[in-house]
Order: C-alpha cells, then structure tokens, then sequence
C-alpha cells in the first residue's frame, strides 16, 4: 500500500503541465515528469565531461521536481502576470523582500509536499529521498549547484526549442536570463553552444554542440505518445519520457530493497527505450496477430477507411486482445530482428557524441536488450510493472478499460520475488476497487 500511493502520486507528473510554458501559451506544453527526464541525461552527459560524482547528480535530478506531484507550480511573476502579460517579454527585477516572501512560501510549500509524498516509504529509500532531496534545497553542495544549473540549462533549451517551433517566445531574453544563471565552466559553454545552434553564430564546432543536438533529440520523447495507449483510444496519453521518468524511479525504490546497484539501475532505466526516438517497427504487431494486416492497413492509409470501420475493429480488439500463439522460434526471430533495427538507431543516436559517453551510453543500452545481466532483466520486469500500473490507472478511470491482457502478460514474465508480492497487492487492491 505504501508504494503504490506513491506511485499513484508520482503518476500525476505526467499529467502535469509546467506553469512556465502555459504562461508563454505554448500549445500542448511538455509535462513535469518529461521535464525531468531531460534534466536527469543533461546532468549525466555534462556530469561525466566534468568529474563530478554522476550517479549521485543524477539521483538528484531525478528529484529535484518530484515534490510537484503533491503541490502545485508557479514562477516568481505569477501575480505579477495577472496584471501585466508583458513582463514575459522582460522579466522584471523584483525587490530583495518580494524575492525572500516567495521563496520562503515556495520553500515552506514543496517541503511540506515533499514529506508527505515520501513518508509512508520503506525507511532505507525515504532516507536516501530525504537525504539528497534536502540538500539539493540548500543549495550548498557543489552537486547541488551542478544540478541547479542543469535544470536550468534544461529550461533555456526548451525555451529556444519552443521559440523555433513558433511559440512566442523571447528567446534573447532567455538567453541573457541563462548567462546570469551560469557559473560552472561546462554550462557557460553549453549556453555558447546554444547560441551557436539557434542563433546560428560562427564559429568551429566543438563536442558540446554533438551534445546538444543529441539532447536536442531526446526532446522528441516528450512529444512521441506511447502506441499501446494510442492503440487503446486513451485520451492524452503518456509521452515516452514519461514512461522513462516513472519506471526509473519504480526500478531505483525495488534496487534498494534488493541490494542491487541503484545508479547502475537507473542508467539502464534512462536508455531503455531511446530507440523509440526514431524506431519505424509495428509494435502492435506482436500483441494483435489476428488483426495485424488490417491494423496495418487502417494505419497507412486511413483516409480509405471509413470511421464506422475503424471503430469496429478497434472495439474488437479491446474487446477480445488475442494473445499471439506463435511458437518460440518466431518470437526468438522476432526478437533478434528487432534488436537489429533498434541497434542501428541507437548507433546512429550517438555517433557524434564524444567517445566515452558513446561507449557507456551503448553498453548500457546493449546490456538491456540483451538482458545480459540480472540488473537489466531487473530493468525489463520493472518496465512491464510500470505498464501494470499505468493500464490500473486507466481503469480506474474506466471501467471498460480491458485490463485482463495485462494481468495475463504479468504472469508470464516477472521472476523476481519483491515483484511478484507487490503484483499481488496490486491484484488484490484493483479487486476490491473494481
């Protein structure tokens, strides 16, 4: 029970848009928990070019907004905005006390959040939370600087990306705002790099700018829904970096239970799915045999099809989701063609990257598509789980939602015992709610 509250409560990242861009009246705007899975890998890439202890800044990052779940956002200029819609174009200089009366209030209400998110969790992880959450807040360690500066840098960068999509956003503002921020010597160069990228400044090409176009990259993860809930007609579904957010923190809370490496968990979490940045496979394929050449069709060329059509196949298959009977041979076939494909992607995903985060960033992807170790098929069962729990969810929110198929795949593929128990609780808590 103490888990699964939770996670329920970390879910509502997800659904969360930050404040900042719906100020700016940017259309669908990128949720908290997206957010965070951006700043988590631009701490990682810019924490290994700096010799600074990456696992524990990652953690950090991976926290550092985690207290919205439980309370709400805002920005300094909010009740400045209700009178005057212009200060977004010119952030304003606000009084030494006004800053003080926000940031006090702000402190007060994301710790009080923050506690009750976390205090019903097993003692060991909570401790951990509370540890590197509390000094992220005070802002005294040099990782807890380092972190504050990568969520920034994350902010500027999806303000220029915003502003080149034709979002009216002032990105010289921006700019000027994030050379104020920057005191580390990496982050005034990834500031440089931007202004390089976007404002299309000369000047050779150095490593950061390969950083930055792979982060640049990543961002398409905020915007790619997930197909399995596409497929099933939920309404704004999950992004994919939302998905890589919650199965990161559900994998780093079950690690410590069972003593393996929580950072080298969480790497593995990050890299997962980076494939689906670009990956064209039918993933639908595997889960609809019998309805895979219409699916198909319907897909390509929906303008031949009528909507009375669509919705009746779609109704079969949430009503029926046949299960593949195809012999294992097929699958294993299966499977090696698409790790194929996704290795391809991945390859070219980091070909310009310097070399030693090429090497870490594939060998932690590699070792998850193989399920090489027992760390990565830990990974593999922790992503099915976040899948459970989404699929619950979606049922709670209805009823009809055919969530026997995800039972049936649970039971299949989830060894580990901590697992296994907290399926169950899962199990009995969905029955006595349905």
């Amino acid at each position: 029970m103490k888990r699964i509250l939770f996670l329920r409560n970390i879910k509502k990242l997800k659904k969360k848009k930050r404040k900042i861009w719906q100020l700016n009246k940017v259309k669908n705007p990128e949720s908290i928990s997206s957010h965070i899975f951006r700043v988590a890998f631009l701490t990682w890439l810019l924490a290994k070019e700096n010799d600074i202890d990456t696992e524990r800044v990652i953690k950090m990052a991976l926290l550092h907004d985690i207290c919205k779940a439980l309370t709400f956002e805002e920005t300094i200029y909010d009740k400045v905005l209700d009178k005057n819609r212009k200060v977004l174009n010119n952030f304003p200089k606000l009084t030494l006390k006004e800053k003080k009366k926000y940031y006090l209030a702000k402190e007060k209400r994301e710790e009080k959040a923050f506690e009750k998110l976390v205090e019903k969790l097993p003692e060991k992880f909570k401790y951990e939370m509370e540890k590197i959450w509390f000094e992220f807040c005070k802002g005294v360690s040099r990782e807890s600087r380092f972190v504050y500066q990568a969520n920034e840098a994350e902010n500027l960068l999806q303000a220029l990306e915003y502003n080149q999509e034709g979002n009216k956003i002032n990105r010289k503002i921006w700019l000027n705002w994030g050379k104020r921020i920057f005191e580390e010597p990496i982050f005034i160069e990834f500031e440089k790099s931007l202004e390089r990228r976007f404002f299309k400044k000369n000047g050779k090409r150095r490593e950061m700018d390969n950083i930055v176009d792979f982060l640049i990259k990543l961002g398409k993860l905020k915007r790619t829904v997930r197909e399995k809930w596409v497929l099933r007609k939920i309404k704004d579904p999950e992004k994919i970096a939302d998905h890589i957010f919650s199965t990161t923190l559900i994998a780093w809370m079950f690690a410590e239970e069972k003593g393996l490496k929580s950072g080298k968990i969480i790497k593995l979490c990050l890299v997962h799915d980076l494939s689906r940045i670009s990956s064209k496979r039918n993933y639908f394929n595997l889960f609809f045999p019998n309805f895979r050449e219409q699916i198909k069709t319907i897909m390509n060329r929906p303008e031949e099809f009528s909507k009375s059509i669509k919705e009746k196949l779609l109704r079969m298959i949430k009503k029926e989701f046949i299960i593949p009977h195809s012999s294992q041979r097929s699958k294993n076939k299966e499977s090696q063609r698409g790790y194929r494909e996704d290795k391809k992607i991945i390859k070219n995903l980091i070909s310009r990257l310097p070399d030693n985060l090429k090497r870490e960033l594939f060998k932690f992807w590699d070792e998850y598509a193989r399920a090489l170790t027992r760390e990565s098929s830990f990974v593999q069962q922790i992503d099915i789980i976040d899948n459970l729990f989404q699929a619950l969810e979606h049922y709670r929110e209805n009823n009809d939602f055919p969530i026997d198929f995800w039972w049936a795949e649970i039971g299949e593929k989830i060894e580990e015992p901590p697992l296994l128990e907290f399926i169950d609780l899962l199990y009995k808590k969905s029955k006595k709610t349905s």
